[in-house]
C-alpha cells in the first residue's frame, strides 16, 4: 500500500517540531494530525502564516473523528496520542510503502513519531521499507522541470490550502499518479 504524507514543521533545523502530519493512501484513506505540543517558540512569521494560519483546528482544544472504517481519521493532540493513532491506523494496511516530496525532515519526523524519540531498530512487518521513497528524485529522474512546482506541474492553480500537510500529501499523490507512476510499475 503506498502512503503519501506529508509534515509540516516548525522549520529546517534540527530540533524542529511537526505541527501537523497528512496521509492519504492510494485507495482513499486519509490520516490527518494537527500537533499541539510543537515548538511555538521556533516558529518564525513565514510558518505563522503559511502554516498555523492553514491548520483546520486553531485552538489547543483536542479533537479525534473516526468515520469507523478507519478510512479517515482526524486527530488534534500531543505527539504520544498522535504517534498511537498513526500506528493503530497503520495495522490495517499490508506491504507499506511512504512515498513523499523532498522526504529529508518528513521521514526523520515519522521514524521519531513511529519510536517516540527512541531509535527504530526494527520497523513494523507490514512496512516493505526502512526508508521512504522520494516524488522528487524520481521526478528528477524522469522530466527535466523536476524543480517546478508542483502546481503547475499538475496545471493547477495554486489555492488556499498549500502547506496544509493533508492537501500537501494530496499533491503528492498527484504527482506520483501523473509521473512516477508510469514509470514505476
Amino acid at each position: 500500500m503506498k502512503i503519501f504524507f506529508d509534515f509540516e514543521f516548525t522549520g529546517l533545523t534540527m530540533r524542529t517540531t511537526p505541527i501537523s502530519l497528512g496521509m492519504v493512501t492510494e485507495d482513499g484513506h486519509k490520516f490527518y494530525a494537527e500537533f499541539t505540543d510543537y515548538d511555538k517558540e521556533q516558529c518564525d512569521e513565514w510558518i505563522n502564516e503559511n502554516v498555523i494560519g492553514r491548520l483546520l483546528y486553531n485552538d489547543d482544544v483536542f479533537y479525534f473523528e473516526n468515520d469507523e472504517t478507519n478510512k479517515k481519521i482526524i486527530i488534534k493532540n500531543d505527539k504520544q496520542r498522535i504517534s498511537d493513532s498513526v500506528h493503530e491506523w497503520l495495522k490495517q494496511f499490508k506491504n507499506i510503502e511512504f512515498w513523499g516530496d523532498c522526504v529529508a525532515y518528513d521521514w526523520l519526523l515519522m521514524t521519531d513519531l513511529l519510536g517516540m524519540g527512541k531509535p527504530m531498530r526494527k520497523f513494523p512487518n507490514n512496512f516493505i521499507s526502512y526508508q521512504a521513497f522520494d516524488v522528487f528524485t524520481a521526478l528528477k529522474l524522469n522530466i527535466s522541470e523536476f524543480k517546478k512546482n508542483r502546481h503547475e506541474l499538475l496545471e493547477l492553480d495554486k489555492n488556499e490550502s498549500q502547506h496544509n500537510s493533508l492537501y500537501d500529501a494530496e499533491i503528492t499523490k498527484m504527482v506520483y499518479d501523473k509521473f512516477v507512476a508510469k514509470n514505476n510499475n
